[in-house]
């Protein structure tokens, strides 16, 4: 489904003044740190630089007043699009944020919906995060800051602005390989499905050892003799062994 046309005419507009399009987009909440974007689009209102924000959330209204105090006339905000839309919004933008709070829960790193989206949409990505594991960093598709720090946000916009159109399209191409060869469904599913062979295979291998194990004690069942306190032993130990393996 196309963009509605205040989307589509305000981008157009805007890349018609030869703005270089920052774009974000989703939830407009507090652990989405876009005060920070904000502030750092003031820092900026000389550059050609425009930040596009679309979606909504309980921030919203906040956003649009701490844009409007900081004069921040470089800020756009728009209505929230549908799922179907978002590549051709994202298509638009010269680059893409997304950011976070400096909080230990993201130490471990994150992986939203809005990040694989922003890569399979092959644009530089600017990502405010503080973690040990970051995709951006690892597919080397932009630029990695620190979290909640303006100044950051514009050294990270400025360094993309230097780049030519071939290079820019560089990094974005890097970050949709990457998705492809790493969260693509098929290779998801085939990752999954060697895993479970390999567990499979260590399962057999400890129900083998099990057996071995309570033979040598002399442990064997008949059908038509009573079960020995070592066969039963034996059956409960790969019981428990085969029930790991489930809750693994």
């Amino acid at each position: 489904k196309e963009l509605s046309k205040e989307h589509r005419e305000t981008l157009e507009r805007l890349k018609s003044e030869g703005r270089f399009l920052v774009g974000y987009a989703g939830t407009h909440g507090v652990a989405n740190a876009l005060n920070t974007l904000i502030e750092g689009a003031s820092l900026m209102k000389g550059d050609r630089a425009a930040f596009v924000l679309v979606g909504k959330g309980n921030e919203k209204k906040n956003l649009i007043s701490l844009a409007q105090k900081r004069g921040a006339v470089n800020v756009t905000f728009l209505p929230p699009v549908l799922k179907l839309q978002v590549p051709e919004l994202l298509s638009m933008m010269d680059a893409l944020y997304i950011g976070w709070q400096k909080k230990p829960i993201y130490r471990f790193g994150v992986s939203p919906n809005k990040l694989i989206d922003y890569m399979m949409a092959s644009k530089p990505v600017i990502h405010g995060i503080e973690a040990a594991r970051d995709i951006v960093s690892e597919s080397g598709c932009g630029v990695n800051i620190p979290p909640e720090d303006p100044n950051e946000i514009v050294k990270a916009v400025s360094e993309l602005m230097r780049l030519d159109q071939k290079e820019l399209e560089s990094l974005g191409k890097k970050g949709k390989d990457f998705v492809m060869a790493n969260y693509d469904y098929r290779v998801l599913a085939d990752r999954f499905l060697r895993i479970l062979e390999k567990k499979r295979e260590n399962m057999e291998d400890e129900l083998k050892n099990v057996e071995e194990r309570y033979s040598k004690r002399g442990a064997k069942a008949s059908l038509y003799s009573p079960l020995s306190q070592d066969v039963l032993m034996m059956r409960q130990e790969k019981e428990r062994a085969l029930i790991r393996w489930i809750n693994d």
